[in-house]
């Protein structure tokens, strides 16, 4: 995932989310509800990954990725996209990673 979000912040033509630039352009509902059910069915795309990947608590997990995938997105557009996709994929591996080792303390 982190790899085809980098493709597109390294395309000459990349902007941005254009959901998330109209929401920040226009604060009218209709277009804050066009941005929420984008967010939405990306959340559910999420959450269905860390499901299948057998996450101990999927929606959690679905929500940290958005906030690292639109967070990079955010930064890539607006301030710089070297990299940007890789460093959310560490940022995941590292969520990743104390989650793990919380759930092998716990058990």
């Amino acid at each position: 995932m982190f790899d085809a979000l980098q493709q597109w912040y390294d395309d000459p033509v990349f902007r941005g989310c254009a959901m998330l630039n109209a929401a920040a352009q226009h604060h009218v509902e209709p277009v804050r509800a066009i941005s929420a059910r984008h967010l939405d069915r990306y959340l559910e795309l999420l959450t269905g990954i860390a499901e299948r990947a057998g996450a101990a608590d999927p929606p959690v997990l679905g929500r940290q990725l958005l906030m690292l995938v639109e967070g990079a997105t955010v930064v890539a557009a607006h301030h710089d996209g070297a990299g940007a996709g890789e460093h959310a994929r560490r940022a995941a591996l590292t969520l990743l990673s104390a989650a793990s080792a919380a759930g092998v303390r716990s058990s």
